[in-house]
């Protein structure tokens, strides 16, 4: 079962024009949809993790603007008075977009639905950062003019205007010395891989290994010992 998705589309003046069909398509066609135009009656909410939870205990519907300690990953949007909240993670994982028209706003779990709501094409500069990163770096996504929300950020979405504002201090980089434990737990499973190399290379004539050009293949290569590198036969 696909985590549901959510589209939220405020649209200030009559004259303003998202392409809500085409955004509404692109939603469907990741999972299981959920489309409001404009915000319905207050407390509404709609749940976008399976399980979620908080710091202390099962989600509620939140009685306050922001519904802290949700357990990563989670996120959740719900209605109030003057439109729609949403909010993601103590950590951000679970990802919340937004977009900020003019005279429209939105927010989604879908950076590309957000994009073909005013029709954006791909950001190059974010393109080129997460293609030798690996990923976009705070708020830019892939797509023009769409925008990630941020941990401890809270999304407030009414009149077609897009308000974010931050009710939680961002994680701590190792507010509990994980990135040392993680290191070491890193080093660790590097030796056993190059223990396991190394064993199969001793005690295989002729060994193979079917290369994809992917990160297993390179972490096979890698995990040869450098003096028994030299002179393995390569085949084309």
């Amino acid at each position: 079962m696909r985590e549901p998705g959510l589209l939220v589309v405020d649209v200030a003046h009559p004259d303003a024009g998202p392409d809500l069909d085409s955004a509404a398509r692109a939603l469907r066609e990741i999972g299981d949809a959920r489309v409001e135009h404009a915000a319905p009656a207050p407390g509404v909410v709609v749940v976008l993790s399976k399980g979620l939870r908080t710091s202390t205990g099962p989600f509620v519907a939140p009685d306050r603007p922001m519904p802290t300690g949700i357990v990563p990953p989670g996120a959740v949007a719900w209605t109030t008075p003057d439109g729609w909240c949403a909010t993601s993670d103590t950590a951000g994982i679970h990802h919340v977009y937004w977009r900020q028209g003019r005279g429209w706003g939105a927010i989604s779990t879908s950076a590309v639905a957000l994009g073909r709501l005013g029709g954006s094409g791909p950001d190059r500069d974010a393109l080129g950062v997460a293609a030798l990163a690996g990923h976009a770096l705070e708020s830019a996504t892939v797509v023009s003019d769409v925008r990630l929300l941020q941990a401890g950020e809270l999304c407030e979405l009414s009149e077609g205007r897009v308000d974010v504002s931050r009710v939680a201090p961002p994680p701590a980089l190792d507010a509990d010395g994980w990135i040392d434990e993680m290191a070491a737990i890193r080093r660790t499973g590097a030796e056993v891989v190059v223990s396991i190399v190394d064993d199969a290379l001793q005690t295989t004539s002729s060994p193979v290994l079917e290369l994809s050009g992917g990160l297993d293949s390179r972490v096979l290569l890698a995990a040869i010992p450098p003096e028994r590198r030299a002179g393995l036969p390569r085949s084309p």
